[in-house]
């Protein structure tokens, strides 16, 4: 708890590593604001005030639209011919 860790994902899976360690694995969400908790992920936390609330604590945000243009774009940049 309080401790900042690497997250990343590979092939369909969320991996969250602490230094070396890899402390969590789990499937990558496919739907914005998709949450997944692990059995015993709030295990020997502390209990009462200053515990989170019994829910993940990452959220998967959607990205938007990512404009897609030909390749001609660049190679005319490139020469000098786009202005």
């Amino acid at each position: 708890m309080g401790a900042t860790v690497q997250v990343g994902q590979r092939q369909g899976t969320v991996e969250i590593w602490a230094g070396d360690e890899r402390i969590a694995v789990h499937p990558r969400a496919q739907k914005p604001g998709r949450r997944f908790i692990l059995p015993g992920q709030w295990a020997g936390l502390p209990k009462g005030e200053g515990r989170p609330r019994q829910e993940a604590v990452a959220v998967q945000v959607p990205v938007g639209e990512v404009e897609r243009r030909s390749l001609d774009v660049y190679e005319l940049a490139a020469v000098g011919g786009a202005r």
